[in-house]
């Protein structure tokens, strides 16, 4: 059924089957991301509420909390839970060995989207970032050789009784 159609018996007032129900959870956002395109390439809408704490970085922590949870409508189940069986049996069937998959250069990454602005500004800011890093650990040096000369100076002015 076709979201416009869902739109119209949601305004209706027809929620039966409207009600979210978890298909699966899975370890990874990308494993998550990966099942609602194939659901929704089959015409079945899916959410992914990914946990906030994979923002961090702590990508093993989803896994711990019982994994990213990727969630359909109720009246949706059963042909979710068949598209899925349906994508795992032709990936499986799949002869990777025959599949092109191009070479990787600066052309391709850029034509598939890898290589964008939001990249190149990451690259900056990391550079930006390690030039700081290594201007404070010179200013750290100094400060510490700064402070044995004093010691030494004191200690050379000092008479010595």
């Amino acid at each position: 059924m076709s979201g416009l159609h869902r739109a119209r018996d949601h305004d209706r007032g027809d929620d039966a089957g409207l009600e979210l129900v978890t298909l699966a959870s899975v370890p990874t956002e990308m494993e998550a991301e990966s099942m609602r395109v194939v659901l929704e390439d089959a015409g079945v809408q899916a959410w992914v509420f990914s946990a906030p704490i994979g923002a961090l970085g702590f990508g093993a922590s989803a896994s711990l909390l019982g994994g990213i949870p990727v969630q359909v409508q109720l009246r949706d189940l059963e042909l979710a839970r068949r598209c899925l069986a349906e994508n795992e049996q032709s990936s499986h069937e799949l002869d990777w060995d025959s599949v092109d998959v191009g070479d990787d250069d600066a052309e391709v990454r850029l034509a598939a989207g890898r290589d964008t602005l939001y990249t190149r500004t990451a690259k900056v800011l990391a550079a930006c970032g390690a030039i700081v890093a290594i201007l404070f650990l010179i200013l750290g040096v100094i400060a510490i050789v700064g402070v044995v000369l004093s010691m030494v100076g004191e200690s050379a002015v000092t008479p010595r009784s």
